[in-house]
């Protein structure tokens, strides 16, 4: 996700988002254990997208 996409979402839907981005993480997780995953960058995408998700709560909250 880019910075102008994220700015640009309600504080509920960034919470709906970072929610989504978790599970998607724990299956890939999970996955990883058993030797399925296709694509494990995706992994890294998704822990820099949630960091980013909660950079910009925790700016808004200030």
């Amino acid at each position: 996700m880019k910075i102008d996409e994220i700015k640009a979402l309600p504080d509920k839907e960034l919470l709906v988002r970072i929610g989504e981005l978790k599970r998607e993480h724990m299956n890939l997780r999970f996955s990883k254990v058993m030797s399925e995953v296709k694509n494990i960058s995706r992994m890294r995408m998704i822990k820099r997208d949630v960091a980013r998700l909660f950079t910009i709560l925790n700016q808004r909250r200030k």
